[in-house]
């Protein structure tokens, strides 16, 4: 009988002491895939902003670029409508016949 409580006593800390590593091991991997899940999202939120930066950029880009075509347009359109100077004198001529 001593020798089965013995025996009975041995397994259980052994079971004991397995179930403890196991925990350990699985609370390791755990924490390890928490920490890599953290990574990852931090990472893909970095991406993210950074996409959305490069994407501002580009669009001001864009927006400058177009801001001088229409620049150019506006330039030559008024080159355009604007009148020429005279060539000749327009003051009047005097008038025969007044001079005083």
């Amino acid at each position: 009988r001593v020798e089965a409580k013995k025996a009975a006593a041995l397994k259980a800390a052994a079971d004991a002491e397995r179930a403890q590593r196991l925990r350990e091991r699985t609370n390791a991997a755990s924490s390890a895939i928490g920490r890599d899940l953290r990574e990852e999202t931090e990472l893909a939120r970095r991406q993210a902003a950074e996409k959305r930066q490069e994407a501002k950029r580009a669009e001001k880009a864009l927006m400058q670029e177009h801001n001088k075509r229409l620049q150019a347009i506006k330039k030559n359109a008024a080159a355009r409508t604007k009148v020429a100077p005279p060539t000749v004198s327009t003051t009047p001529l005097p008038k025969k016949g007044k001079v005083k």
